[in-house]
C-alpha cells in the first residue's frame, strides 16, 4: 500500500470518474487503474463499482476513501512539521472563502502573505459555507473562512465585525429605544445622498433581548 494509491482512491471517490481522477493526479488512466487493482487485491475486495456511471464506491470503498483522506492529511502535516523546524513555509494552501468576505479580506492579506512566504502559494475558491464544509470533509480544501459557528470542524476566530442596518430617519427601526446599548444607534449623513435627500442612520442590527420590534 502506497501514498500514490491512496491519492488515486481519494481522487476517484471525489471525481467519480477514472479519467477525470487520472487527470487530477497527473497520471494516465491505465496507471491509475492498475494501481487501484493492486490495492484492491491487497485489501481483498473491490473499492469501486465500475459498472455504474458515474463510478460509485462500494461499502468497503467508502471506508477506505475516508481513511485514505485522513492518511494523506497526516502525510502533509509531516512535511509541514519538517518545514516549520527549518523555518520554512512552502507548498500550496487550498483556501475556501465565502463570497461576502472575499473582496474585502483577500486584498488585505494576499500581498503580505506572498512577501513573507515567497515559496508558498494560495489557491482560493469562493463557495458557500455548506459547500466549503463538504470540501473540507472530502480533503479538497485545507482551510476555509466562514462567518458562522459550525459543528464538526476546528474553528479559530479571526476577527469580529458588527452588522449595521441602514434605514431612513423616519423608519421605525431608527427609533433609538430599540437598542439597549448606549451609542448603539448613531446618526450620519450619507456622502452620496439618498434619493429622497433625507438624513439616514446606521443602527446595530441586534436589538437587546426583550426589546420590542415595531411592525
Amino acid at each position: 500500500m502506497t501514498l500514490p494509491q491512496l491519492r488515486y482512491v481519494a481522487a476517484v471517490d471525489r471525481c467519480r470518474h477514472f479519467g477525470k481522477a487520472a487527470r487530477a493526479c497527473h497520471v494516465t488512466q491505465p496507471t491509475l487503474s492498475a494501481q487501484l487493482r493492486k490495492l484492491e487485491d491487497e485489501l481483498g475486495g473491490r473499492l469501486f463499482d465500475r459498472s455504474r456511471q458515474p463510478v460509485v464506491p462500494t461499502a468497503l470503498g467508502e471506508r477506505v476513501a475516508d481513511r485514505a483522506r485522513a492518511v494523506l492529511r497526516e502525510s502533509r502535516r509531516l512535511r509541514d512539521v519538517a518545514q516549520e523546524a527549518e523555518g520554512r513555509v512552502e507548498g500550496e494552501l487550498r483556501l475556501g472563502i465565502i463570497p461576502t468576505l472575499a473582496p474585502y479580506l483577500l486584498p488585505l492579506v494576499s500581498s503580505p502573505f506572498a512577501e513573507d512566504h515567497p515559496e508558498a502559494t494560495v489557491a482560493v475558491q469562493e463557495m458557500t459555507t455548506a459547500n466549503m464544509l463538504d470540501a473540507l470533509d472530502a480533503d479538497r480544501l485545507d482551510a476555509g473562512l466562514i462567518a458562522t459557528d459550525e459543528d464538526g470542524v476546528a474553528l479559530r476566530p479571526l476577527f469580529e465585525e458588527s452588522f449595521v442596518g441602514y434605514v431612513g430617519a423616519e423608519h421605525p427601526l431608527a427609533d433609538p429605544r430599540l437598542f439597549g446599548a448606549p451609542g448603539a444607534l448613531r446618526e450620519r449623513r450619507a456622502r452620496d445622498a439618498a434619493h429622497d435627500g433625507r438624513p439616514h442612520r446606521w443602527a446595530d442590527a441586534a436589538a437587546a433581548p426583550g426589546d420590542p420590534v415595531p411592525r
